[in-house]
């Protein structure tokens, strides 16, 4: 006889679990996730949502460990739901903490990428409201850009690719045809036609630098290139799933495309930040 996983208790003949005992189960996991999901997108007491927590941890013969892992999964993926939209609300950023505290864990321990995403959803809703909180990106304040008076870092990127549009040229078609003596030092050319020219468009990677978004201007800086481009002569800002691109307000003007990795921060962001310069 075979004894249940989860109850303990014998579980019959070449069964491993009860039938009650895993359908209890199933549903304790599914009510500890609806709890931590709900703790950071609804308004719910913080102080007992730990002894709810183990009443259904309990209830669904989870396992002491195995409850932990699932919280802090879930967790983490409620800080994604709620930062999906690029901004994180003061409501939501005050439940994340008020989770954190009462489960005792500590938001400097969450992946890099959650943090991430926490302070971008934070940068982008000041910006939003007309606040421009400190760069948290430029370590010591530091960065290669001279800046203007009263001009402000607002977000720098690091190891940024940028791409221009290049167009090359060629000739095709062209022949310089044959030559005949006809008599001594005089010679008659026949064939000769100087063909066309084709013109091939691409955009390729120009170079890769730093990328700083302030409170008046775009600046990019690299070992070949260095950039600065005030928002009020930007004329198109397109967003991309990894970076944006511009075109500045120039006849000659060609895209200019910065690859960031995130796509729908930059945007948002220049896009806020242009507004508040115009």
């Amino acid at each position: 006889m075979a004894l249940c996983k989860y109850c303990g208790q014998d579980a019959g003949l070449l069964r491993l679990a009860h039938s009650e005992c895993h359908r209890s189960h199933e549903q304790g996991v599914t009510k500890v996730r609806q709890l931590v999901l709900s703790s950071v997108t609804e308004d719910r007491d913080p102080s007992r949502i730990r002894a709810e927590i183990e009443q259904a941890a309990r209830r669904g013969w989870i396992r002491y460990d195995d409850t932990q892992a699932l919280v802090l999964r879930t967790w983490h993926e409620a800080i994604d739901r709620v930062v999906q939209d690029g901004v994180l609300a003061s409501e939501e950023e005050q439940r994340i903490n008020a989770l954190s505290g009462a489960l005792g864990y500590d938001l400097a321990k969450l992946p890099e990428d959650a943090k991430l995403k926490l302070v971008m959803g934070r940068v982008l809703r000041e910006v939003m409201e007309g606040r421009i909180p400190p760069c948290p990106t430029a370590v010591d304040g530091a960065h290669p850009f001279n800046l203007q008076r009263s001009e402000q870092m607002v977000w720098l990127f690091r190891r940024v690719r940028y791409i221009e549009e290049k167009t090359r040229r060629r000739y095709v078609g062209g022949s310089s045809g044959m030559s005949f003596r006809v008599m001594k030092g005089v010679y008659y050319r026949v064939g000769q036609s100087r063909g066309r020219v084709e013109e091939h468009t691409s955009m390729e990677q120009a170079d890769v630098g730093l990328l700083g978004l302030t409170t008046k201007h775009l600046y990019f800086a690299g070992d070949r290139r260095s950039l600065r481009l005030p928002y009020s002569k930007l004329v198109t800002i397109r967003p991309y799933n990894n970076g944006i691109g511009v075109v500045r307000d120039t006849a000659t003007a060609r895209p200019q495309l910065f690859v960031t990795g995130n796509g729908w921060f930059v945007y948002n962001l220049t896009m806020n930040l242009s507004a508040m310069a115009n």
